[in-house]
């Protein structure tokens, strides 16, 4: 990070639509800031120190002990190649990180150590799936707005009409 310069946290993750990359790599342009991409594994959990002198690596410990192996501890490579031929050759520097936990403290925990502006991130998807998941799990947006000083930017992945109530029952 350059000093005086910007930065913008963005959480991404594997098939989610493009359009919150796309929100988040034109803000980076408009702002001339470094763009920090954020994909949470919520199968693991962060641990305080590193073993190294990067500030921004962490070091994670899988939830279930039994599970070692299965967690990724790096940025999704499918994801990674999207977001490069997103950024293509537009005047954009941009990082990726793999962070660890619930999602809106983890890129709280990123935004914090990179000094970011604000972070932005998707809405849920329209689909009662998706509104189930949010009712139990609450909105990773509402956590980050409620609980921590930056800006957020929500990007409509769905958008709905103001006078349409959602999907048909399925």
């Amino acid at each position: 990070m350059t000093k005086g310069r910007s930065t913008l946290v963005a959480g991404v993750f594997p098939g989610q639509p493009d359009s919150v990359a796309e929100e988040a790599i034109r803000m980076a342009e408009r702002f001339g800031a470094h763009l920090h991409f954020v994909q949470v594994n919520q199968s693991r959990y962060p641990v305080d120190g590193s073993p190294d002198d990067d500030p921004l690596a962490q070091r994670s410990l899988p939830v279930d002990a039994d599970s070692v192996g299965d967690a990724r501890d790096e940025f999704d490579p499918g994801l990674a190649r999207r977001i490069e031929l997103q950024v293509g050759d537009r005047p954009v520097s941009w990082s990726s990180h793999i962070e660890a936990g619930e999602p809106a403290a983890a890129l709280a925990r990123l935004a914090e150590r990179v000094d970011a502006e604000l972070i932005i991130v998707g809405t849920r998807g329209s689909t009662r799936r998706e509104t189930l998941r949010e009712l139990i799990n609450g909105s990773v947006a509402m956590r980050l707005a409620h609980r921590q000083h930056r800006s957020v930017v929500v990007v409509p992945l769905a958008p709905l009409l103001l006078d349409e109530d959602g999907p048909p029952p399925s």
